[in-house]
């Protein structure tokens, strides 16, 4: 279980990773999917605010997952991580439905179609998914504290 909820937690660091790497493997098809790709790019540079504090959190708290303070923390530390999730979608959906910008408009991503501002969420969508997965599997599992408080008495032989 704390590999799981280990990798769950580096998912975004290593999602970032893959899109800066990805810069150069697509640059044949740089017009096709360069904006999306930019756009990943800049978000998550800017996101490891909150995504890497959430997952150092995660990291330190999923080495005592058996104790309840370790699966709150746990549980804290991916708050922090689905609240990012849920920031992106939030401000690519506000963009869905607001009017065009110019395009004098001084910006660090590219204004992104319909089309590709549903590519750009769909990781974070498929990330939520996953969170929300890893918690309610924890959050299942009997913890350690609790196997030996409500074990039964055992019988002298």
């Amino acid at each position: 279980m704390t590999r799981r909820v280990r990798m769950v937690a580096c998912a975004p660091l290593g999602w970032l990773a893959v899109t800066l790497i990805s810069v150069f493997a697509l640059a044949p098809w740089w017009n096709i999917v360069g904006d999306v790709v930019v756009t990943w790019n800049v978000v998550g540079v800017f996101g490891l605010v909150l995504t890497l504090p959430g997952a150092l959190v995660v990291l330190i708290a999923s080495t005592s997952l058996d104790t309840r303070a370790g699966r709150w923390f746990t549980t804290a530390g991916f708050a922090v991580l689905l609240a990012f999730c849920a920031w992106m979608m939030v401000v690519t959906f506000d963009g869905l439905n607001s009017a065009p910008r110019q395009y004098d408009d001084p910006s660090m991503v590219p204004k992104l179609t319909t089309t590709e501002q549903l590519v750009f969420t769909t990781p974070y969508v498929l990330y939520i998914g996953l969170i929300a997965w890893v918690l309610l599997v924890m959050w299942r599992r009997p913890s350690a504290s609790a196997s030996t408080r409500h074990a039964p008495p055992r019988a002298n032989e």
